[in-house]
């Protein structure tokens, strides 16, 4: 490039063409809008290469006005987007591209997902939800039960012994209660 190019930084250069930073930038990296040496855009050239761009943008707007007579944007799932605007239709589709892809990655996650859980039970790793209720249930009520008749059982046997004879007693009594625990048959032993 000459040295006498005045040069404008790319934000600078994106708030005259109305663009924000990210869209200059990518313009450069694909050719479209040239860069200085010092990493700025030459104004020149680069209002020149906007100019030619947005000549695009007329042309593209004709042939899609020619193409959009026919659509009707709710088909298409373009509601309030103007099909005479290319601008408004290019967002639109990279919208909806990127709602694809998001769509598409959430459903391959799910899909692995769901094969893992299919393994998981394949292999036995799984046990039917009302099954472990069942069992919970059922070992709760004993449990409770032999809570409940600790009083009854052991009140008569405590009578008149001594501290250490008396937690002794009661130590075995919450021995028992915490083997029915064990009763379930979701425990390994």
């Amino acid at each position: 490039m000459k040295k006498n190019v005045e040069t404008i930084s790319i934000r600078g250069f994106a708030g005259l063409c109305g663009k924000n930073h990210t869209w200059v930038r990518r313009r450069i990296q694909d050719g479209t809008l040239p860069v200085a040496d010092d990493g700025k855009v030459p104004i020149e050239e680069g209002l020149e290469a906007f100019k030619k761009m947005v000549g695009n943008l007329a042309k593209t707007a004709k042939e899609a006005e020619k193409i959009s007579t026919d659509i009707d944007p709710k088909e298409i799932g373009l509601e309030g987007v103007n099909l005479k605007n290319p601008v408004e239709v290019s967002h639109a589709f990279s919208v909806a591209r990127l709602l694809e892809k998001q769509v598409t990655a959430r459903v391959k996650t799910a899909e692995m997902e769901l094969k893992a859980i299919e393994l998981e039970a394949k292999k036995g790793n799984f046990i039917p939800k009302e099954e472990v209720l069942a069992d919970a249930r059922r070992v709760a009520s004993l449990v409770r039960e032999k809570l409940l008749t600790i009083p009854i059982r052991y009140a008569g046997q405590l009578e008149g012994r001594t501290q250490r004879e008396i937690e002794g007693v009661l130590d075995h009594a919450i021995d028992e209660v915490l083997q029915s625990l064990n009763e379930s048959k979701f425990v390994e032993q």
